[in-house]
């Protein structure tokens, strides 16, 4: 194994060598080709030219070898006496040593190039990465902090006040720190899930799960938000069964519909729809919004990103974002659309890779519809 890897890195160092040979060999056939023994000035040019591309390409010591074998074709080919390593005119030897000061030159301003091209990209990442921190700090100090200092007002309102308070009061004050809780745990929620995403290679752990159970799930335990809202949901009876990460995919459902209530005002519809192609499940969740710009569309899936729709909406911007990690991991896609009277569409897709276990023929049933 060493031997091998040792054989391929020699190989690996050397190819810019033997690419420089070849442009040799393919100037020396065009020149004798187009121009023959003799025309010398015309020759040079044409050696010159493959020593400068083999300098911008590879550096400086495969253009140093390249203008040193461009020399000797020269020589050799080209000026007389032909055939024979013998240079009998000092102007052609002023061309061979033009050709390798031109190569060291060339290589060198090259080398320089790339210097600055790295320099400058290793700046653009580092703008990029103090542009990243410095969002996330601001979408914490406001997001987390300010359901924060709610909890902390209400808690400390019980606290020295509790037993005067009217149980009105006091009721407000828990659904209140209850409310900025489950808040808070949603913005931390998104940071953990962002963090996990792309801190390595998440292992999926998939299972046959059946669509309809999981939206149910998930809405059953989304009820308290969505009350609200007019929900209905329409499923297609013969869903097939799909193999996910439930657990991910849930997560998707979830911020969906949270984009959803969010996005749209107390007492309008949300939509929620599965059906079945040859290729892959298909959901949509759709409301009747403020929608989302076309030239958007795409926008909103970066991290941090949040379109407020004329006001401020909570959140860390990194709902649409852990959707589109969690279904690129499954082999699926995501899509934003606007919708014919307003509103957004959001829809998904999961793939149906194998073959799912056998379901009882009592278990199928209708279209499904609430």
């Amino acid at each position: 194994m060493r031997i091998r890897s040792t054989i391929l890195s020699a190989a690996h160092a050397s190819g810019p060598f033997f690419v420089g040979a070849g442009v040799v060999g393919l100037a020396a056939a065009l020149n004798w080709v187009l121009f023959g023994p003799g025309d010398t000035a015309d020759v040079g040019m044409v050696f010159l030219l493959g020593v400068v591309v083999i300098a911008l390409r590879f550096g400086f010591w495969p253009s140093l070898a390249t203008a040193g074998l461009s020399g000797i074709a020269f020589a050799y080919f080209f000026a007389p006496p032909i055939f024979q390593l013998a240079i009998s005119d000092l102007t052609h030897l002023v061309t061979f040593l033009v050709l390798l000061s031109i190569a060291v030159v060339v290589s060198e301003l090259a080398r320089r190039v790339r210097v600055q091209a790295r320099e400058s990209e290793q700046r653009r990442a580092e703008v990029e990465r103090e542009r990243m921190r410095n969002t996330l700090l601001s979408s914490v100090s406001h997001d987390l902090r300010t359901p924060l200092a709610s909890i902390i007002g209400a808690a400390s309102s019980l606290a020295t006040q509790g037993d005067s308070l009217p149980p009105g009061t006091r009721g407000e004050l828990v659904s209140s720190i209850l409310r900025e809780a489950e808040r808070l745990n949603r913005h931390i929620r998104g940071l953990l899930d962002m963090t996990r995403l792309e801190s390595g290679p998440v292992v999926l752990q998939r299972d046959w799960e059946a669509v309809e159970d999981l939206l149910g799930a998930t809405l059953d335990r989304m009820g308290p938000m969505l009350s609200a809202h007019e929900v209905t949901t329409r499923v297609a009876a013969d869903l097939p069964m799909v193999s996910m990460d439930a657990q991910l995919v849930a997560q998707v459902l979830t911020n969906l519909i949270e984009n959803a209530v969010k996005y749209s005002d107390p007492g309008t519809r949300i939509e929620i729809d599965a059906r079945a192609t040859e290729a892959d499940l298909v959901v949509e969740v759709a409301d009747r919004g403020c929608g989302i710009p076309a030239e958007a569309a795409e926008q909103v899936f970066e991290k941090f990103v949040r379109l407020d729709g004329g006001r401020r909406r909570e959140g860390s911007g990194l709902g649409l974002t852990v959707c589109r990690a969690i279904l690129q991991l499954h082999g699926g896609t995501i899509r934003i659309a606007g919708r014919e009277g307003g509103g957004t569409c959001v829809r998904f897709t999961l793939p149906l890779d194998g073959t799912p276990p056998g379901i009882p023929e009592d278990d199928a049933g209708g279209e499904l519809e609430s």
